[in-house]
């Protein structure tokens, strides 16, 4: 499950945070990032066709409260996430996102982060809730290292794979789930 994100400044991310910023004419929060902040996300622009960016606060707001996470196996069937799944997927650039390992008294936070370099993104869903728009990040059963620290693990995508979950056939976005990337290093965060 994914509560907490991080995305460092610099290269690719600055300026999909700028183009955000600018955007939304609206400074956005930079550091550890939590459900109900407002984030850079990438998505496809309906007129044009092309990536833009974005801001969004992240969590779907219900009755219930604030849904920040939707588990990938089901978004496409849940009344909840499923038109976003048809019609609105989208990319969220993160640099670590963070678990605590519970098994500790006092409790471990530990920083995951891809060992892929390059742009890595969250798999995301967005909707227009009231006048702006809202995003959940998808989760995944998780790779056997995280599963002592968390029983679920964001969906992390790269290169084709998040292209093909921003913008191909539903089918498409499926397999971009399958190649969520798996291989992440960990430590402590002080």
């Amino acid at each position: 499950m994914c509560a907490r994100f991080y995305v460092l400044p610099g290269s690719e991310t600055e300026e999909i945070l700028l183009e955000a910023e600018n955007r939304g004419k609206l400074k956005l929060k930079t550091g550890e990032l939590r459900p109900g902040d407002m984030a850079a996300v990438l998505c496809r622009s309906r007129s044009s066709g092309k990536t833009m960016a974005y801001p969004m606060h992240w969590g779907f707001q219900t009755d219930h409260g604030l849904i920040f996470n939707a588990r990938s196996e089901t978004c496409g069937e849940k009344p909840l996430f499923r038109n976003s799944f048809q019609n609105r997927r989208c990319l969220v650039p993160m640099s670590v996102y963070f678990e605590w390992d519970h098994r500790t008294k006092p409790m471990i936070k530990y920083g995951f982060r891809p060992e892929e370099k390059g742009l890595c993104c969250f798999a995301g869903l967005y909707r227009m809730e009231e006048d702006a728009f809202s995003f959940t990040i998808l989760t995944r059963e998780p790779s056997p290292e995280i599963s002592v620290f968390h029983d679920r693990m964001p969906v992390i995508l790269s290169g084709d794979a998040a292209q093909d979950w921003l913008s191909g056939s539903e089918e498409q976005a499926k397999t971009a789930v399958s190649m969520s990337l798996t291989n992440l290093s960990y430590g402590a965060v002080a």
